[in-house]
C-alpha cells in the first residue's frame, strides 16, 4: 500500500456554443479534443488507477445551445486499497444544451474498495444521453467478485427537480447475492437518457431498438423526461452495441448530428 498523502485531481471542461472547448487539466490527467461539428473530448492520463483515499472530481459544463460528447482513453480500472478511491463526475447542461457521456467499462480489481459517483444538472430544454456499464472483475481471468467495496450512484436533475437517484452498493460479503443478481452473467450496463418526453422519444421505440442484442434488456420511464435501460451480458462490448442505436436514437431526437461509433467506441467498432 502507498504511504502518499491521498491526491485530488479536479479537471475540468467547458464546451461553449460554436464548438469553443476550455479545457483544463489536473495533474496527470489532461483532455484530448477531436474537433468536430460536435466535440469529442476523451479524459486521458498515464496513471493506472487512482491509490489510497484518492478523489478524481471531474466537471463538465455545456453552456446554452451548446453540444459535447465525453468519454475517457480506456477502461476504468479500480485497484485493491485500503481507503476508498472516488471518482465523481458533475455534468452541468444549462439551457437548450446536450451532452453524450459515454465513459468506458469499469473493471473492479481484487481488494478495490471505490465510489463511482455522478451527478448531472439539466437546465430548460437541456438533453443528456449516458451509459455506465461494470464488469464483476476481471472476468477473463476467472476473478469474480473479489472487490472489497463498490458503490455507484447516477443522480439526474432537472429544472422542476429530481428525476432519478439511482445506487447500488456491493461488499464482499455479499459475492453470492450478487451473482444471483446477475444470473450467471459478468456486466451489467445502464443507459440514461433525460430531457426527452415520450412524444419525442417513444419508450416501445426504444425497446425496439435493444431487441434481443443483449443477453437480457429492459427499459422504463421513471419520470416523465426520463428513460432508463438497464442490460446484462458477458461482455462489455456487447452492452455498448446493443445500447448504441438507442443513443443513435435519442441523440437524432434530442436535434445532434450523427455520431459515428468509430469516435468514441475505437475498442470495438
Amino acid at each position: 500500500m502507498s504511504s502518499l498523502a491521498p491526491a485530488r485531481f479536479a479537471p475540468s471542461l467547458r464546451v461553449r456554443a460554436g464548438g469553443e472547448v476550455a479545457a483544463a487539466g489536473s495533474e496527470g490527467f489532461h483532455w484530448v479534443v477531436h474537433r468536430r461539428a460536435t466535440p469529442v473530448a476523451f479524459l486521458a492520463t498515464p496513471l493506472l488507477a487512482l491509490g489510497d483515499g484518492d478523489e478524481l472530481d471531474v466537471t463538465v459544463a455545456v453552456e446554452a445551445g451548446a453540444g459535447a460528447v465525453v468519454t475517457a482513453q480506456g477502461p476504468g480500472t479500480l485497484l485493491k486499497t485500503a481507503q476508498a478511491a472516488t471518482q465523481r463526475w458533475r455534468l452541468e447542461l444549462a439551457a437548450g444544451a446536450h451532452l453524450t457521456f459515454l465513459p468506458w467499462l469499469t473493471i473492479p480489481y481484487p481488494g478495490s474498495r471505490s465510489r463511482l459517483e455522478v451527478t448531472a444538472e439539466l437546465g430548460q430544454r437541456s438533453t443528456l444521453v449516458a451509459w455506465e456499464t461494470l464488469a464483476a472483475g476481471r472476468v477473463a481471468t476467472g476473478e469474480r467478485f473479489q472487490f472489497e467495496e463498490l458503490r455507484a450512484s447516477w443522480r439526474i436533475a432537472g429544472p422542476a427537480g429530481l428525476l432519478l437517484h439511482d445506487r447500488l452498493a456491493v461488499h464482499a460479503s455479499q459475492s453470492v447475492q450478487a451473482e444471483t443478481m446477475l444470473g450467471g452473467r459478468t456486466h451489467l450496463g445502464t443507459l440514461y437518457v433525460a430531457g426527452l418526453d415520450e412524444a419525442a422519444l417513444p419508450l416501445a421505440s426504444v425497446r425496439e431498438a435493444l431487441g434481443s442484442r443483449t443477453d437480457l434488456a429492459g427499459a422504463s420511464r421513471p419520470a416523465a423526461e426520463l428513460v432508463v435501460a438497464r442490460a446484462l451480458d458477458v461482455s462489455g462490448e456487447r452492452l455498448e452495441r446493443a445500447f448504441w442505436p438507442v443513443v443513435s436514437q435519442a441523440r437524432e431526437a434530442a436535434g445532434q448530428p450523427p455520431l459515428d461509433p468509430a469516435e468514441v467506441a475505437r475498442r470495438w467498432f
